[in-house]
């Protein structure tokens, strides 16, 4: 994702330490140590599960489940969709005016992020013979962390 908006970087790495995931760049997971990739006025980077929140190894908080009609209960090293919404969801509470620009949609504030995000929740991230919904690959609805 990018993120344009008037937060630091350290607060970008405060909000996913509230949220419970981790700030990964391209693709390994980063501590406080790394920068987040500047491109433009736009921070890149992408979220992870973060380990220090697991209960056993592979087990962690937001983690997402395989898309596979065949082996839907296989961990994917990956943040749900609920743990990219509730990330959002605090990035916004602390910048209403910051735009945010996945994969899937371009938030340009708050308000359009209230009226837009719920909707990503229903793409088809399986396949065609086997569809799931974003918002089904993942253990969020039978566990409470």
């Amino acid at each position: 994702m990018k993120v344009w908006t008037r937060l630091s970087e350290s607060d970008l790495y405060d909000i996913a330490e509230h949220v419970g995931v981790a700030i990964a760049d391209r693709g390994s997971v980063n501590s406080r140590n790394h920068s987040i990739n500047k491109v433009g006025r736009a921070f890149s980077f992408g979220l992870r599960p973060d380990v220090s929140l697991g209960r056993s190894e592979g087990d962690y908080k937001y983690q997402r489940t395989s898309a596979s009609g065949f082996n839907a209960d296989r961990r994917v090293f990956a943040v749900c969709w609920h743990g990219h919404r509730d990330f959002m969801i605090e990035l916004f509470k602390r910048d209403p005016d910051a735009r945010l620009k996945t994969m899937w949609a371009d938030y340009k504030g708050r308000d359009s992020f209230e009226d837009n995000f719920e909707a990503t929740g229903y793409k088809n991230v399986g396949s065609m013979m086997y569809p799931m919904q974003a918002r089904e690959v993942c253990n969020c609805w039978k566990e409470a962390w």
